[in-house]
């Protein structure tokens, strides 16, 4: 029996009725996965949205020599919004860490909702717009980490030179 959508943790359905949450993921195909399954290969273009139901996963982005992991995703979390909104290529890999479930809302599965049930799309959108907004301010304050590390460094030759000994 699939997990059910857990409404205080999901972002994804923050304001919905109990009848939006069914409607919405009426049309999802539920998944259970192993461990080390890959979900999203960063490069590949994705159509669909997914929501982690159960278990964990990572971003990360793939380099010749090594992987720099992102973040760990569990229970209520959702990935693949970017690509699904404007077609691009995925810019992480996602890959299970555990025995994972989750529900797979396709691009055409959205498009019927947005079709059949406006209210819902809106909602929808919205609080995709809102996860992404909180993920962006989590990036300005990675970068500003850097941008200030960066900025002793160039003031401080020698902290550097010591970090490498």
């Amino acid at each position: 029996m699939p997990a059910s959508v857990d409404t205080a943790k999901t972002k994804l359905v923050a304001g919905f009725t109990e009848a939006e949450v069914q409607a919405l993921t009426k049309n999802a195909e539920h998944k259970q996965v192993g461990a080390d399954t890959v979900l999203l290969l960063m490069g590949e273009t994705n159509g669909s949205l997914f929501l982690i139901l159960s278990g964990e996963a990572k971003v990360e982005r793939l380099h010749i020599e090594e992987s720099m992991e992102l973040a760990k995703l569990g229970p209520g979390d959702t990935f693949g919004e970017i690509s699904l909104l404007d077609g691009s290529k995925a810019t992480a890999s996602v890959t299970t860490t555990r025995p994972t479930e989750l529900l797979e809302l396709t691009g055409e599965a959205i498009t019927q909702l947005v079709a059949s049930h406006p209210l819902i799309a809106v909602k929808l959108y919205r609080n995709v717009a809102v996860d992404l907004k909180h993920r962006l301010v989590a990036t300005n304050e990675l970068v500003d980490h850097y941008m200030d590390l960066n900025q002793v460094l160039l003031e401080r030759p020698d902290v550097g030179s010591s970090m490498r000994s």
